[in-house]
């Protein structure tokens, strides 16, 4: 993997899990991408104008704001719309089916392979890069 591979997206990495967290963002940071790590949602919406984020991976079960309430907040705010991943441990139709409703792009349950996270962050650079271009 190469160290410019994502220059130029920003990642919003938010799960509760710090270990998993940091360890997503240092794999996407040593890809080239620009990372930011959250253990919650709280004030999601904030910290997605602040950031700008291309790419937010947003876990769903989280104290207090859970991840669908989390990506409504994201996509009520105007001009933004990053590539939104659910990673998750919760599995089912069921469950795709709300990420779907609360406007997720993808969900994906943990553990997700390091490919498929770089195969996704490489559409959300496409993606940014359409909305700039």
């Amino acid at each position: 993997m190469s160290e410019t591979e994502l220059k130029g997206l920003r990642v919003l990495v938010i799960d509760d899990n710090v270990d998993t967290a940091e360890a997503i963002a240092l794999l996407l940071a040593d890809a080239g991408a620009e990372t930011s790590v959250a253990t919650d949602a709280t004030d999601v919406a904030a910290r997605v104008l602040a950031f700008d984020p291309g790419m937010v991976l947003l876990d769903l079960s989280l104290p207090t704001v859970d991840g669908y309430e989390g990506c409504r907040a994201i996509r009520a705010l105007e001009g933004l719309q990053p590539y939104i991943v659910a990673v998750t441990g919760w599995d089912g139709a069921e469950h795709v089916w709300r990420c779907r409703q609360a406007g997720f792009d993808l969900h994906l349950t943990k553990p997700v392979a390091a490919e498929l996270l770089v195969e996704h962050a490489h559409l959300a650079l496409r993606r940014s890069a359409q909305r700039q271009g």
